[in-house]
């Protein structure tokens, strides 16, 4: 397993990296974190064209979890699990910030709006996200953006989607 904390330009290209299942348990296969007692940031790092996963027992909760990091770029990871399943492929923590992130978000009965956490490197606006419904709303018609902050943007539909849920994907980037 691989663990990068405040170091800067750093590339992770090539590699096979497995959790052999040793039992050290709820590890990532690869972490970056900011390293607050030397006060310096991840920063610059690329990670592509690596095979990463689990074999046996093996434990690791995520292929790659980026807690802290800034400027990370990841390219194509291809994430197997020959043992013990991951939790996920990607994790990003509460104070990872990207450039690119996307997801899903639900608007539920009795509501009008959901708010996303975007974890994008700066304040988004109306152009740097893209939201597209993925069903038919329920009993909204229309919906739109809005409240951009530096860590969360706002869905909003027209009316409470009754029984059924208003979804939707979106995508963002900044530069």
């Amino acid at each position: 397993n691989i663990r990068i904390r405040g170091a800067r330009q750093v590339s992770i290209i090539g590699n096979h990296i497995f959790d052999a299942g040793t039992g050290v348990g709820s590890v990532d296969n690869i972490l970056l974190d900011d390293d607050p007692t030397q006060g310096r940031a991840t920063e610059d790092v690329l990670i592509a064209d690596n095979l990463i996963g689990n074999r046996g027992h093996a434990t690791s909760r995520y292929g790659i979890a980026i807690q802290g990091s800034s400027r990370v770029t990841l390219g194509t990871n291809r994430f197997v699990e020959a043992g013990g399943p991951l939790r996920g492929n990607l994790w990003l923590g509460e104070r990872a910030r990207v450039s690119r992130n996307s997801g899903t978000a639900t608007i539920g009965p009795g509501a009008t709006r959901v708010t996303v956490r975007h974890q994008l490197l700066s304040t988004p606006t109306a152009a740097d996200i893209a939201v597209w419904p993925t069903n038919d709303l329920g009993q909204a018609t229309r919906f739109w953006t809005g409240i951009w902050t530096p860590t969360h943007f706002t869905i909003f539909v027209d009316a409470d989607p009754g029984p059924a849920t208003a979804t939707f994907a979106w995508k963002g980037q900044v530069e």
